[in-house]
C-alpha cells in the first residue's frame, strides 16, 4: 500500500499537497527541465566518442558530435517505437554490459 495511491508519482503529491495551481506549475516546471537534461546527454554521448575515435567529418569535429548526437537519438527514438519489450531487452544488454568486467 502506498501513501498517495496515484498515478502521477511527485507531480499527484505536489499538487495533493499544494493544491491544483502549485501542482500545475510543478508538472510545467518539471517537464520544461527534463526536456533541457534529455537533451544534454546525448552531445555529451558525442563528445565522448568524438575523444575516444576519429569521427570529424571533412575535418570538422563538431559536425561529427552533431551526427553522433543524432544518431543516438534517432536509436533510441526507434527502441522506444518498437515497443517496452525491446526496451527492456536492451537495458537488461546494457546492464549486462555495464556491470561486466572492464
Amino acid at each position: 500500500a502506498t501513501a498517495l495511491p496515484l498515478d502521477g508519482g511527485l507531480v499527484a503529491w505536489v499538487a495533493e499537497a499544494c493544491g491544483p495551481t502549485i501542482g500545475a506549475h510543478n508538472s510545467y516546471w518539471q517537464w520544461i527541465a527534463y526536456i533541457f537534461d534529455a537533451s544534454v546527454y546525448p552531445v555529451l554521448a558525442g563528445q565522448y566518442v568524438s575523444a575516444e575515435f576519429d569521427v570529424a567529418v571533412n575535418g570538422d569535429t563538431e559536425t561529427g558530435v552533431s551526427l553522433v548526437a543524432l544518431g543516438i537519438v534517432w536509436f533510441v527514438t526507434g527502441l522506444k517505437l518498437l515497443g517496452t519489450d525491446v526496451l527492456v531487452k536492451f537495458n537488461t544488454v546494457l546492464l549486462v554490459i555495464s556491470a561486466g568486467p572492464c
